[in-house]
């Protein structure tokens, strides 16, 4: 129950729980293409080892030892009504199964209120627009960078201090842990705002993206973001099909 999730999460925003009006593909396409607009066509390359090295870490958890292998699509999603901020920001890499996710801002997005669609559907159709139709399926991670939630924060840094882990060093939860103190703390990571609109995802759009669940989360450490001037951390949120 995603609710329960997150009053477990510690997170309190129930406004992102409301019912969803669903859409078939179609439908959604159509929402996306009459609100939003993505901006230029899309900067294609690969990642530089020493400008992302933040990321590098989670690549290498997902078994991609070298990032320059890696070619992604970069893209910048904006509500027509306010095209000066991205709602949503995400480099794809389609070959991989990996999104990254540099920014989700619901609060950037100006269409009104029935016009608008969750950041969770907005990822969806740039990773299907990247993918193409026979790589939809594919997906198997999602790297959330530069998170400076603050509830999201202390969720992490809760979950660690009752599984014993170092906050200063990765942390690791796994869906169906060997202890209850490792289970709960998985519980609690599923319901933070973040992580749940994964969970969503994966619900709402598993005709297109096969029946999966989120089944790692790995957190590593606190760094500082020069852009925004204060810290961030970085998790990946790990998929598997579900028999």
């Amino acid at each position: 129950d995603p609710i329960k999730l997150k009053q477990k999460g510690g997170d309190v925003d129930k406004q992102a729980f409301k019912t969803k009006e669903e859409y078939t593909g179609d439908e959604l396409q159509k929402k996306f293409d009459d609100n939003y607009v993505v901006i230029g066509d899309g900067r294609r390359g690969t990642l530089d080892p020493d400008m992302d090295m933040d990321v590098q870490p989670a690549f290498k958890d997902l078994g991609v030892p070298d990032m320059e292998e890696a070619e992604y699509l970069s893209t910048r999603v904006f509500s027509k009504p306010n095209t000066q901020t991205a709602v949503a920001e995400g480099d794809y890499f389609s070959d991989k199964g990996i999104i990254i996710g540099e920014s989700r801002f619901s609060d950037r997005d100006m269409n009104a209120p029935d016009q608008k669609l969750r950041p969770s559907d907005l990822t969806f159709l740039q990773w299907k627009a990247s993918a193409g139709e026979g790589q939809v399926g594919s997906l198997r991670a999602f790297i959330g960078r530069t998170i400076i939630s603050k509830s999201t924060v202390e969720t992490m840094q809760k979950a660690q201090r009752d599984t014993r882990q170092a906050l200063d060093q990765k942390a690791t939860f796994e869906r169906g842990a060997d202890t209850a103190e490792k289970r709960d703390a998985f519980d609690m990571m599923m319901g933070t705002d973040f992580i749940s609109s994964l969970g969503y995802m994966l619900k709402d759009h598993a005709p297109a993206l096969g029946k999966k669940q989120i089944s790692r989360i790995w957190c590593y450490p606190r760094t500082y973001d020069g852009t925004k001037g204060e810290e961030s951390i970085t998790i990946t949120v790990n998929f598997e099909d579900v028999k």
